[in-house]
């Protein structure tokens, strides 16, 4: 498994445990439980928990995001 797969796998763990806990009910221990990694290894790829949130909320909404701006960008541009 590439290193961006094994990223797209805790962040999928990661959906799931925070929104089976939440903020307060998930740790980063429970993220590497859940993708089956070491909360080490979480933790090395993200820095912390409110780092891997953020990452986490940004490819959940980065999307959503970005066709906002550009659909913004079409309008402006009339």
């Amino acid at each position: 498994m590439s290193a961006s797969e094994r990223r797209d796998l805790v962040l999928t763990a990661a959906a799931t445990a925070f929104a089976r806990g939440g903020w307060r009910g998930t740790s980063t221990r429970a993220v590497g439980r859940e993708s089956g990694v070491s909360q080490s290894y979480v933790v090395r790829m993200f820095g912390s928990k409110i780092d891997l949130f953020r990452e986490l909320f940004a490819r959940a909404f980065g999307g959503v995001v970005d066709a906002f701006g550009a659909e913004l960008d079409r309008i402006d541009a009339e």
